[in-house]
């Protein structure tokens, strides 16, 4: 009788929630496009009532607006409307909405499609768990099911094509060309095929790294330098003896620039990930990026994008993290205390761990020795930087770990004399900011922590200054910042970088009520405990 019912369950209607009714509705008109369906189709297809389907619409209409699509209702139903690469980015943004696994790909394709063009993709020498990988899988399997409907891609420049076919990356994407045909009957054609080889020209693979293809490959070399210095002369890092990972950002922006140029998006699962753990690191990257497109004139970059270089330089500050002395003090229970010391020798073998002791021996303990205390329970180490956290360490407590070592070493050099000098009467404002005049031309903005809101501007003199907007309601810290000179652009991100590692900064500065409050504490009570 259990097995009956089981099977009979199986013919019962597929209830879904309002998200997953949603998101498979947009995936349909997607896939579908072109063709018409009508609300009353929709709503006996989802057992929901039309306003329901109706709402799920403008839903759809919103999602799909960036990707430069439209949702077109007439006499015969409802269906997307746009330029077929629109679409395919667009389809491509939906499978991405997870991460790429072969279960949600399994929604869409076929098995049989998934695994003839993942054996397409051998001779590449990706790795399947890359990100580059999993874009070009995506975008080879909505080729085909585009082109089978009769949708296929328009490429109008002829002589980028035809200077593009002396390139061993277009005798690729041809050899998955003549395979598609051979497999399924279908002749993609040459526009296709070109798009297949903007992919593979894009991709970041280890053994064989495509130049640059626009100028020429010295523009990648170069836009890489630039970048680099910018962000060690802001974080006060040094890159000699780093040649592995130079050599590494450098096979990670000739791809990257022809992203760009080919307005290729990519999807980085790590993206959430490094906004949670190292906000400030992505949100500096993310400022400089955009400084750096400015001055090259090149597209901007996706915060996907930006979130993997960064990493580069996360990766950079943990390697030149100098010894530290850490003293680790738990309220009480052996276990525990050394599940925390083992936890952060595992992750920060720079810490030399004094003693593991109980928070009543604190007192008696010379904490001289000390650069760091880490504690489980609030303390009394007035005398030493100290921070309490989980005896878990979680990622969270990582990343202030982090941030504090950081500090520890940048405390000799910790002054925020041109915050203070920019921020003059008239410079800070308390309220609501949507009502604040324009600077000029807006570069990029970033979050440096989800309450600290930097917006670059294009001045329209070369002149440095800052506005600083305090909303004490939402409880939000926003820079304007025009960066003026090379220098102190540097010097500018620099001291906002720090000022952004430490979240005291930012709740004391939002308790601030006037301009006097804000210039005294810039000059006297910042990074003190």
């Amino acid at each position: 009788m259990d097995l009956l019912n089981h099977l009979h369950a199986g013919n019962q209607p597929r209830k879904w929630n309002s998200s997953e009714r949603r998101n498979n509705i947009l995936k349909n008109l997607l896939l579908h496009s072109g063709t018409a369906t009508s609300v009353q189709k929709l709503s006996d297809s989802y057992y929901v009532g039309k306003a329901s389907i109706v709402n799920d619409l403008k839903y759809v209409e919103e999602w799909i607006a960036p990707y430069h699509l439209s949702l077109v209702k007439n006499k015969k139903g409802t269906q997307i409307a746009g330029r077929e690469k629109d679409i395919r980015e667009a389809i491509t943004a939906v499978i991405h909405l997870d991460e790429v696994t072969l279960q949600n790909l399994l929604e869409i394709f076929q098995p049989e499609e998934i695994a003839f063009v993942e054996a397409l993709l051998e001779d590449l020498k990706l790795d399947t768990s890359d990100i580059y990988y999993k874009n070009l899988l995506t975008h080879i399997l909505i080729c085909i099911q585009r082109v089978r409907s009769g949708r296929k891609v328009r490429t109008a420049q002829r002589e980028t094509v035809f200077s593009a076919k002396a390139a061993r990356q277009y005798k690729r994407a041809e050899n998955i060309s003549a395979k598609i045909k051979e497999r399924y009957g279908i002749n993609i054609g040459e526009d296709e095929t070109f798009y297949i080889y903007q992919y593979i020209s894009s991709l970041g693979t280890v053994d064989e790294t495509p130049g640059w293809v626009g100028e020429s490959d010295s523009k990648s070399d170069e836009v890489a330098a630039v970048l680099t210095e910018y962000m060690t002369d802001i974080l006060d890092m040094e890159v000699r003896n780093e040649d592995m990972l130079l050599q590494g950002l450098m096979m990670h922006i000739r791809p990257l620039l022809n992203r760009l140029e080919y307005n290729i998006k990519i999807a980085n699962p790590l993206l959430e990930e490094m906004q949670m753990s190292y906000p400030q690191m992505v949100g500096i990257c993310q400022i400089v990026c955009g400084m750096i497109c400015e001055r090259y004139g090149l597209k901007e970059i996706s915060l996907d994008e930006i979130a993997n270089i960064a990493t580069y330089y996360q990766t950079l500050m943990v390697k030149q993290t100098s010894l530290v002395n850490v003293l680790v003090v738990c309220h009480s229970g052996y276990g525990t205390s050394q599940l925390l010391s083992a936890r952060l020798q595992q992750e920060f073998p720079n810490f030399n761990i004094l003693d593991v002791i109980p928070s009543r021996k604190l007192s008696s303990f010379d904490l001289k020795q000390a650069d760091l205390v880490i504690s489980t329970v609030p303390v009394d180490a007035a005398a030493v930087p100290y921070l309490v956290v989980s005896s878990f360490l979680t990622n969270r407590d990582i990343s202030a770990i982090r941030n504090n070592v950081y500090l520890l070493e940048q405390r000799v050099k910790i002054n925020y004399g041109l915050l203070e000098s920019l921020l003059p009467g008239g410079h800070i404002t308390f309220g609501n900011w949507n009502g604040a005049r324009e600077r000029g031309r807006k570069i990029c903005e970033a979050y440096l922590l989800p309450q600290c809101l930097a917006v670059v501007w294009k001045g329209r003199k070369d002149k440095t200054e800052v506005f600083l907007t305090i909303d004490r309601d939402n409880k939000m810290l926003r820079l304007d910042l025009l960066p003026g000179k090379a220098e102190e652009q540097k010097e500018l991100f620099r001291e906002l970088y720090r000022l952004s590692l430490e979240e005291v900064n930012l709740r004391t500065l939002i308790q601030c009520r006037s301009q006097e409050e804000v210039q005294k504490y810039l000059r006297q009570g910042v990074c003190k405990k």
